[in-house]
């Protein structure tokens, strides 16, 4: 499972489940809050699909997890690179991408 990254503090509070789809929507049941925090008395949202993007916010800091348009929440891409298998994973924005080098190519 891949750590889910708050876009406001920065930090790790809950991970994606199996559930975890980045081509749909997110809702409540592609996460879960880690279980360190659980064991120490930490709420969270309702962990279902009836909890909706807007509502998947960061128990810390209270900021939404949800960013840009159409809706994505960050998580941890090599993490989740490594859960899928591939060595390289580009699902989303926050995934690192070789640059291109400038210019055109040299004719000989």
């Amino acid at each position: 499972m891949a750590d889910v990254i708050c876009p406001n503090c920065n930090e790790r509070f809950h991970s994606t489940t199996d559930r975890y789809n980045p081509d749909l929507p997110p809702n409540g049941s592609m996460f879960r809050l880690k279980q360190q925090y659980v064991e120490n008395g930490w709420s969270s949202f309702i962990e279902d699909e009836s909890t909706i993007q807007d509502n998947l916010i960061c128990p810390e800091c209270g900021g939404s997890y949800r960013e840009g348009n159409p809706a994505r929440v960050r998580i941890d891409a090599e993490q989740y690179a490594d859960e899928m298998g591939r060595k390289e994973w580009a699902g989303n924005e926050y995934t690192a991408v070789e640059p291109k080098k400038p210019g055109r190519p040299r004719k000989n």
